[in-house]
């Protein structure tokens, strides 16, 4: 286990602790858009709820997420 943070807030750069460290998610609810840029560019990764241990090993490479937004409400 490492580091977690719990938001409902889309964020345009997640910060400097953050930045090109997440590895494993939870979405609640929502779809959410995680890019690999900050300012939401860059190549990017759609999430609908569940949980996502290794996310991006599996979709995408790991540890690269920058920003990210709620695209659409459930």
């Amino acid at each position: 286990k490492g580091a977690y943070a719990r938001t409902n807030l889309s964020f345009h750069y997640i910060g400097d602790f953050w930045n090109d460290r997440i590895s494993c998610l939870i979405v609640v609810s929502g779809v959410w858009r995680f890019y690999r840029d900050e300012y939401y560019k860059g190549p990017y990764w759609d999430l609908g709820p569940g949980y996502y241990e290794s996310f991006f090993a599996e979709k995408g490479p790991d540890d690269v997420v920058s920003s990210f937004q709620c695209i659409a409400l459930t």
